[in-house]
């Protein structure tokens, strides 16, 4: 799950929920179970909720299957080197996608998204974990850009009704652009 702790307004808050869709999409061919930019009882507001066990190549680096993940920081064959670049981007999303709202980077509005930032740049390099970011973030704005239509729709979706069930984001998805 994608918590943002953001003290930002709901458009921001929409923003950066629809670009860990949109590119959780694009990279996975994946839509969360729920997006959410609803405030949950501790505060935070917007969520993804993802099945990322539905997709084969993701299971190695998730905490919660049996014997935790399996993945080895550092020693990454090149299909979960690029597994963990994408899920890298899909945590990165948000945060880009609210820039274009705020103007800025706000990544203590992300808490959790941040902290799976480092643990993923962790596995990809043990020496410069903050130059796959870096890459990573170019390769994410540009794609961003790509699908800016379909950002807008999640967007504007989530501010009218709080949160959108995969089924709603899979028409929303399959609507041709304007």
């Amino acid at each position: 799950m994608n918590v943002v702790t953001s003290t930002g307004g709901i458009n921001e808050t929409a923003a950066h929920e629809a670009g860990h869709v949109v590119i959780g999409f694009r990279r996975f061919g994946l839509l969360p179970d729920l997006v959410s930019i609803e405030r949950a009882a501790d505060g935070t507001t917007g969520r993804c909720q993802w099945t990322w066990s539905r997709v084969d190549r993701i299971r190695p680096f998730l905490d919660d299957q049996p014997g935790g993940a399996r993945v080895r920081p550092g020693l990454l064959s090149a299909q979960e080197l690029v597994t963990c670049r994408d899920l890298l981007a899909v945590h990165l999303a948000g945060l880009l996608a609210a820039a274009e709202v705020t103007g800025s980077v706000h990544p203590e509005r992300a808490g959790s998204d941040m902290t799976e930032v480092q643990r993923l740049a962790g596995y990809a390099d043990l020496v410069e974990p903050g130059q796959v970011i870096e890459n990573v973030k170019e390769e994410v704005r540009a794609e961003l850009g790509f699908d800016l239509h379909l950002r807008l729709k999640i967007s504007r979706a989530l501010v009218q009704s709080e949160h959108l069930s995969e089924s709603q984001l899979r028409q929303l998805v399959a609507e041709p652009a304007a």
